[in-house]
């Protein structure tokens, strides 16, 4: 067990809330718990802001976690997921580059998994989250995926939208 309470930190599902939930869902084979077959068939997500029900005029910003629970390495990218309600948000600090904010759950097989993403760049040095299960890669200004035209996931974040 970890006793240090900074330590214990790192382990959080969200870091906002003690809340937890599957990340990928998961069936009893032979009395073992795995992770379950996705569907040979199985429609991709595709994110617009057209699908908000709210008017743009009326969104606003929410504080869902501080700086420090991005672990800041000097020069490293740092992730975490945050949970509003019944929606999980992957944040990512990117050096050089700043805060992005993309949908917890990857468009292609649904699995909540992308605060765990590789992240890459594109050749024109736009930054990319690498679904750590699928390999799709989604452009983090964007959200546009970059395997597939179909989905997308994810828009940028300004730094004054994270405090400190």
């Amino acid at each position: 067990m970890v006793k240090e309470p900074h330590r214990r930190k790192q382990f959080r599902q969200f870091v906002n809330t003690p809340e937890r939930t599957r990340n990928v869902e998961q069936i009893v084979e032979r009395k073992q718990p795995r992770p379950a077959d996705w569907p040979k068939d199985f429609p991709a997500i595709k994110m617009t802001e057209s699908m908000i029900d709210a008017p743009k005029d009326e969104w606003t910003w929410q504080q869902v976690c501080k700086m420090s629970d991005l672990n800041p390495t000097e020069g490293a990218t740092t992730s975490c997921s945050v949970k509003i309600g019944d929606s999980q948000i992957a944040i990512f600090n990117v050096p050089k580059k700043g805060l992005f904010a993309s949908q917890q759950q990857c468009p292609h097989k649904r699995a909540m998994v992308l605060d765990h993403g590789i992240i890459g760049e594109d050749k024109d040095k736009n930054p990319y989250v690498s679904c750590p299960l699928h390999k799709r890669n989604f452009n983090l200004n964007s959200g546009s995926c970059l395997n597939d035209a179909g989905e997308s996931c994810s828009r940028p974040v300004s730094a004054d939208d994270v405090s400190t």
